[in-house]
Formats: structure tokens, sequence, C-alpha cells
């Protein structure tokens, strides 16, 4: 997760490159991400409703990131991972309310990491990011008739496991994604909290159903890894996904 140090960096390195003639119209887009609920609850004041504001604050964190992450052809490789860093503070600090994120603004980010993974697949900044944004994804679209299902699996190892023709069903658990090491070929996550660090992912069919995650990642994960990675930020319908390596 961003602490306060790596907000106040992040901050600094894109105030210098706006003071080097980088984007104007960028920084303030990322200006905007961090004062957006301020704004919000003066719009909402001056003519706005309850509705409206909601769907301002959903928005917002997809918006500010897809306008980061719109590199131009000619950015260079350390204004990329700047980018990269600053997106990945916004999705950390976003708040998640009742009011889904549009979709379609979702899946602007999506297409544009799954870019930014086609072009600079050995930048730890790329996965980090894409990592976060899972992350963020997977929450904000959680029903909330799951929500107290999910906190109730974080406090557990795992409620429930069983095994059968269709493999591993393991239900409201909190576990490792690289740490599954079962003899079968496909497992199914029902209502879990599933954590991801970067290492080898070793289930060839995986469907994750209800589930959150907690995707950290300071290096490019694994091969198999950046495959379910890729998976789970192009998903659109994220309370049923399958992903194969």
């Amino acid at each position: 997760m961003a602490n306060a140090t790596e907000l106040t960096t992040t901050v600094g390195t894109l105030t210098e490159r706006v003071n080097n003639h980088i984007s104007v119209g960028k920084w303030l887009v990322v200006v905007a991400g961090f004062w957006l609920v301020g704004l919000s609850v003066t719009l909402y004041h001056i003519n706005g409703t309850i509705s409206d504001l909601a769907r301002l604050q959903a928005d917002s964190t997809p918006r500010v990131v897809s306008e980061l992450l719109a590199h131009p052809a000619a950015t260079s490789r350390t204004d990329v991972a700047d980018e990269l860093k600053a997106a990945s503070v916004i999705l950390n600090k976003a708040k998640i309310g009742r009011q889904r994120p549009d979709t379609f603004v979702v899946q602007t980010v999506a297409t544009r990491l799954l870019d930014d993974q086609g072009e600079y697949p050995d930048m730890p900044e790329v996965w980090r990011t894409t990592g976060d944004f899972i992350n963020y994804k997977f929450a904000a679209y959680l029903e909330d008739s799951v929500k107290d299902e999910i906190k109730g699996a974080y406090s557990l190892s795992c409620k429930d496991i069983s095994s059968g023709r269709a493999g591993v069903v393991f239900n409201q658990c909190n576990l490792d994604l690289e740490g599954i090491a079962t003899g079968a070929s496909s497992a199914t996550f029902y209502k879990c909290v599933v954590r991801y660090r970067g290492g080898p992912v070793r289930i060839k069919e995986m469907h994750f159903l209800d589930c959150v995650f907690d995707v950290n990642l300071t290096e490019v994960p694994t091969t198999d890894g950046k495959i379910v990675m890729k998976q789970l930020a192009r998903a659109q319908d994220t309370s049923k996904v399958n992903a194969s390596t």
C-alpha cells in the first residue's frame, strides 16, 4: 500500500515534470484526482444531487488513472514509470462506496494497462499498477450482499475446502495464490480473499466467484503470474472470472 512518503515523492516528481513543460493538462488531472472529493461536494451544493455526487466520486478514480495512462507516443520510459507510480498511488488511496464506477471508464484503464504490459513487460511499475487496479476493480464491483461474507473470509484461514472431479473448491478462504500446490489442475475460489506477490502460479485453470484480491508487487511477476494478471485486469464481470495459465 502507498504511504505518505510515496505520495509526497510522487507529487514532487509530477510537479518537477510540469515545471519542465510536461503536459500541464495531465498535471491538472492528477491534482483533480487528489482533491476531487472536495470539488464534488462543492458541485453538489451548487446544482447537484446525491446520486450525481455519488457517481462523480465513483468515476473520479478510473477517470484520473485513465488520463495518466494515456501516454503520448514520444513519452520516455522514465515518464511512463512516473505516470504509473502516480496511478498506483491514486488507486491505493481510492475510497470505494456503494456506487459502482462506470464500466466503460474502468475498461479504458484496463486497455491502457494491457498496452503498457505489451510495451514494457520488464517494467516493475507496470505490474505493480496492474495489481493495484485489480484490487480496486474487484472491490469496487463487489455486491453489497457479498461484502459481509468476504469480511468474514479475512478472519478465516479457510472456512471450507473440498475436492472432486471439478478440482479443488476453496470457500471463504484467505490464501496465497502462488502458495497453492495441489494435485488438481483446476481450482474454484468462492468468496475468497486471494493474495498474490508475484511467484509462480501452479494451477492450470482457476475460477474466481465473488472474490476480492490483495495483489502487491515490487518486482516483475513470473510468466504464469503475468498471464493470470492480464486476465484479471481484462475481466468485465468481476463476479465470475475464469483464468488459466
